[in-house]
């Protein structure tokens, strides 16, 4: 009787590890959040933007880019009252069909400035039906004014 049971047991314990690996690939971060405050430079910032991984976005078609951008706002709200407000400046700062997707946020110093750093997601200008290029941004963690922004096609 024993011998029924496991075999019966082995489709259901099949089913459950499948899930379980679907789940993982999908619970893939939309968007990595972290306030280390470090001190960097401009120049390691921009290679923290060309290695950074651009998550979920990365590779989606461009009329995908609005859902995903919203879906990285919600989730850049859920990591505190400084990160609300920055996600706040930036849905009001850009146009509501905006394709830049955020993928990375960081407050660090960067050359003596405190800053935070977005690294997103945005259509290339070589084949702009995806979303497989990078931008970076750094805002004044004060004030959300723009330091400066690059794209890395």
């Amino acid at each position: 009787m024993q011998r029924r049971v496991f075999h019966k047991m082995i489709p259901l314990a099949a089913l459950v590890l499948a899930v379980a690996l679907f789940a993982t690939a999908c619970g893939r971060a939309v968007l990595r959040f972290t306030d280390s405050g470090r001190t960097m430079s401009r120049t390691e910032v921009i290679e923290l933007a060309r290695s950074v991984d651009l998550g979920p976005a990365y590779g989606a078609a461009s009329s995908e880019a609005v859902k995903h951008r919203a879906t990285a706002l919600t989730e850049l709200r859920s990591h505190g009252k400084a990160a609300q407000a920055l996600a706040d400046a930036l849905t009001a700062a850009f146009p509501a069909d905006y394709q830049g997707v955020p993928a990375y946020v960081e407050a660090a110093s960067v050359d003596g400035r405190d800053c935070w750093i977005v690294v997103e997601a945005k259509p290339s200008t070589a084949g702009p039906s995806k979303l497989t290029a990078r931008r970076y941004w750094l805002f004044g963690r004060a004030t959300y004014d723009v330091i400066e922004s690059g794209t890395l096609d």
